[in-house]
């Protein structure tokens, strides 16, 4: 299995280096959506938690066990290890994971500001999960404590999370996915490339899709529309199912229909719609008949189709009115769903004369998303956000497209479900 033989690899290659006296080293495994590398992160931290507190605990596999015996033994008898997740949902769903684990606690999961601002030393470990949305000091809502955590490190002005990372801890684990990086505030790819070809850096590659049930196809199917490199339309046969709907009510009602069948089933949308019912509580929202997603309803006149963002940004996937609300990119980055219903906005197009997907600024509603940001840039920041959106389905992908354009192009790739009348 690809994720065990890459867990079985890092602790043999953290074993050689604590062998060797090599003090420090960072480990970049390299994976795109749905590769397991929240579970692998898991996986190592809950082998090392258990092999510390049971001397005589063993591993099924000899490799293992060797490994872990002979690492905890040559890390400090107080092995300190850390979790990081830089966004702030799926650290909140972690934490609560991580309560459920024997051996695991809540606190083990940290924001990169926990790690800064942590005045015990160094940890021996530290497992960077999501690593492609560490920040840097770019398009910040707060700069204050950022410029503070900086401070208190003795970094300067321009360093990132990433940097802070690196000076917080002996080893670092980074899981990583240039693709599903989304903002400007994002560390750049190139930092990562840089500190993957330092000689002293391992690198890993996951392939395998854990996942999605439409498998490694699937995914280079998604990029391949997006990047205008598709030429024929695919089925993934009865594993995956693959729709694009006329209606955008007819798709988030059947993502519903889905809900109540198997749970797990969310519909979400790109950053095309502000954001009006910002911090307002639900019943408020309710009361007022409130909205921010308004989509037109061409079957019956004067009456609209209207949705609301996603009431809290923590662990929202799990909320109680989750299902009734449309998820942005940062409260569904990082999660497996059954059922996942994509709503492409008006911010994105296609231009049939050139074959290239293209983007409005002024129809992008995320203002630190696109700020600082030219047009090219915040085309591949788009895309990308799409393409996780369109990743997080296990068994199945529901799309809905605002731009007629865009829809017909799409049509060319997915099975086209026709708006069903009522009676």
């Amino acid at each position: 299995m690809d994720q065990f033989n890459v867990a079985v690899q890092i602790l043999t290659d953290l074993k050689y280096d604590l062998g060797n006296n090599n003090q420090s080293r960072s480990f970049i495994i390299d994976g795109g959506a749905g590769t397991g590398k929240s579970i692998l992160g898991i996986y190592l931290l809950k082998l090392l938690i258990d092999a510390k507190s049971s001397p005589a605990w063993t591993a099924e596999e000899e490799a293992l066990d060797e490994n872990l015996s002979y690492i905890i033994g040559h890390l400090s008898p107080n092995l300190r290890v850390g979790y990081v997740v830089p966004t702030q949902s799926f650290r909140e769903t972690l934490k609560k994971v991580f309560d459920g684990i024997q051996g695991l606690d809540s606190k083990m999961v940290l924001s990169p500001e926990d790690v800064a601002n942590s005045g015990e030393g160094l940890y021996d470990l530290l497992i960077v999960d999501e690593s492609h949305r560490l920040r840097r000091r770019r398009a910040l809502f707060n700069y204050g404590s950022y410029d503070k955590a900086n401070k208190a490190l003795e970094l300067d002005e321009e360093a990132t999370e990433l940097d802070w990372i690196l000076k917080k801890s002996r080893y670092q684990l980074f899981f990583y996915d240039s693709r599903q990086s989304v903002k400007p505030s994002d560390v750049e790819a190139l930092r990562f490339f840089s500190l993957s070809q330092q000689e002293d850096t391992r690198n890993y590659k996951l392939t395998s899709q854990m996942r999605c049930k439409g498998g490694n196809d699937y995914i280079e199917y998604i990029n391949n529309i997006l990047e205008c490199q598709q030429e024929e339309m695919l089925t993934f046969g009865s594993s995956y199912e693959l729709l694009l709907f006329e209606d955008v009510e007819d798709m988030v009602s059947a993502i519903k229909e889905k809900n109540n069948k198997m749970g797990l089933c969310r519909n979400m949308a790109g950053y095309a719609w502000p954001w009006k019912t910002h911090k307002m509580k639900l019943s408020k929202i309710q009361k007022e008949g409130l909205y921010d997603i308004e989509i037109e309803n061409k079957y019956e006149v004067n009456n609209a189709h209207k949705y609301i963002w996603n009431t809290t940004q923590r662990d929202w996937i799990n909320s109680e009115n989750s299902i009734n609300e449309i998820g942005c990119i940062h409260t569904t980055q990082g999660y497996d769903l059954n059922y996942a219903g994509v709503i492409i906005g008006w911010e994105i197009d296609y231009d049939p004369i050139n074959n290239i997907i293209t983007v409005s600024k002024d129809m992008y509603q995320d203002a630190k998303g696109k700020e600082k940001v030219d047009e090219k840039i915040l085309r591949n920041y788009i895309k990308n956000i799409y393409a996780t959106l369109l990743e997080r389905g296990m068994y199945g992908t529901y799309i809905y497209v605002c731009n007629e354009s865009l829809r017909d192009y799409f049509k060319r790739f997915f099975t086209f479900v026709p708006h069903r009348t009522k009676g």
